[in-house]
């Protein structure tokens, strides 16, 4: 069959769709159709998938609530005529800003699958977006959703809510796991150039950007025993305000900014970390029932995770003994937990990381992925 997956971001940095594209393009025919900032020798194709990337002119205008609704047509436009000269039988579409293609060529008689990566309506979006704008996306993910032949999603709790949210059948769940591939035994000192090798590293993965905690773990680092050190790998609009806070607290030379790297490079730093953080605040449902794929990296890579007291994140991390939680909130009790965690030194067990990789890989959610697809094809 050949399929349209349809992404509003860059695919180069969002390995779920990675993943899903390459699964797919196995036994089918498989295009990505992808929209981002503008950017120049975007690659027309990544791991031998092909890449349509949807170059819009009016990208770089103002973010005015009328500008929007132009950017958003030339983008449907576009992008629409790019997908129909591919002529898929089945249009895969990851998150609410791509779901208009779906509901537009399930008309046409073509299977339509919506990916929801998160909770949408209940995310840190609507910080973001003009109060109008993030109405009208909501009401178009409430429309839309009832459309598609599948809707997938990343956990079990995030399910059950858009099961009852948008009274439709429980969401398939296919989590967002990591195939964890050889790699390159590099020395930390090479990938963390400016830290001390003889230091501990607690890094975290991912954008900065307001709800992830960055702020109170930068707080918690005036606690912590002095060989441990932060590292962010991520960038964001966030940046400049925790280089700010961390001047004003004095722990600027034991934080790390690090920037980002593609997806195929996350694994490469994660394996030289000594801990991972991740403490993400409970400022929307999609936050609080989060579960991120940097768990997973971090898990399979057998790395100590320091998480949020969530219920996705709690279960894990007590069901397998996998490092400890806090409350996210309470800078001294981060530190508590990232000083303890150093103190006894704690590993996780061989038996417990065994039971964990056998449970949790992506050879099981891509069987799934791939069942679902194979569904589709039967019925033509």
């Amino acid at each position: 069959m050949k399929i349209a997956i349809i992404l509003f971001g860059d695919y180069l940095k969002d390995g779920r769709v990675q993943r899903s594209a390459e699964a797919l393009s196995q036994n089918h025919n498989v295009k990505v159709f992808v929209t981002t900032d503008p950017k120049e020798n975007y690659p027309s194709e990544y791991n031998d998938v092909p890449i349509q990337f949807i170059d819009l002119k009016t990208k770089k205008l103002s973010k005015h609530p009328i500008v929007q609704i132009l950017k958003f047509i030339e983008y449907f436009i576009v992008t629409s005529i790019h997908i129909n000269r591919f002529n898929p039988d089945v249009v895969f579409c990851n998150d609410v800003y791509t779901l208009f293609f779906g509901w537009f060529f399930k008309k046409q008689r073509k299977k339509f699958v919506y990916d929801s990566h998160e909770l949408w309506k209940d995310t840190m979006h609507h910080y973001a977006y003009n109060k109008r704008l993030y109405k009208i996306l909501t009401w178009v993910q409430n429309k839309t959703i009832k459309k598609a032949d599948v809707v997938i999603t990343v956990n079990e709790s995030i399910a059950n809510i858009l099961k009852e949210d948008h009274k439709i059948t429980k969401p398939v769940v296919i989590m967002n796991i990591s195939e964890i591939t050889e790699l390159v035994d590099k020395q930390k000192i090479d990938l963390f150039r400016t830290i001390d090798e003889s230091k501990k590293i607690v890094l975290y993965i991912g954008g900065i950007a307001a709800g992830r905690g960055l702020e109170y773990i930068i707080e918690s680092i005036q606690y912590w025993k002095d060989n441990i050190e932060f590292a962010i790998l991520g960038s964001g609009a966030y940046e400049p305000k925790l280089v700010e806070l961390s001047d004003k607290l004095g722990v600027a030379n034991k934080v790390h900014f690090l920037g980002s790297v593609l997806q195929k490079d996350v694994l490469s730093y994660a394996s030289a970390c000594d801990a991972g953080i991740m403490a993400i605040q409970s400022t929307c449902r999609s936050y609080y029932y989060c579960l991120p794929n940097k768990f997973f990296q971090l898990a399979q890579l057998r790395k100590p995770i320091l998480g949020s007291n969530f219920p996705e994140i709690s279960k894990l991390i007590n069901d397998y003994k996998l490092g400890t939680t806090f409350n996210p909130n309470k800078p001294k009790e981060i530190a508590e937990s990232v000083n303890r965690l150093f103190f006894e030194n704690f590993h996780i067990a061989e038996e417990d990381h065994k039971k964990f990789i056998e449970t949790y890989n992506w050879n099981h959610e891509e069987a799934k992925l791939l069942s679902l697809i194979n569904n589709f094809e039967k019925l033509k």
